[in-house]
């Protein structure tokens, strides 16, 4: 998780492909804190497997492209942004799975150093927001 802080920083201090290359790979392998509204009840099996469906409300904020879903590289940074919302933690196709379902993309580290993931039709993208 800490990598993928790393490289959205070494991304913006120099934009280049292979700075670029390195930020994808890093991203498709994340595993991000997602803030939620309310922690539910979740049904979980003996490998700590949610076991059914559970209704979950994202915190998201809106931009010029939609509604965008807020993601953290580390738990500090979400805590510094709310100390109230519940958490969940996701690897990034979780995350691309959640985004397909009524967000416009995602904002990861939306209180620093923060990268934007636009996501349509199969196809994800590095954006300003």
């Amino acid at each position: 998780m800490l990598q993928t802080g790393k490289k959205i920083r070494k991304y913006y201090n120099s934009q280049s492909e292979s700075n670029k290359a390195c930020l994808i790979q890093a991203v498709e392998k994340s595993i991000l804190y997602l803030p939620i509204q309310r922690l539910p009840r979740i049904p979980v099996n003996g490998d700590n497997r949610i076991t059914q469906d559970v209704d979950m409300k994202f915190l998201a904020t809106e931009g010029p492209r939609g509604r965008l879903l807020l993601a953290f590289t580390r738990f500090s940074f979400l805590r510094e942004r709310s100390l109230k919302a519940g958490v969940i933690i996701l690897g990034f196709k979780d995350i691309l799975r959640t985004v397909a379902d009524g967000f416009s993309g995602v904002v990861i580290n939306p209180s620093g150093t923060c990268l934007c993931i636009f996501y349509n039709n199969g196809a994800w993208t590095i954006d300003d927001i």
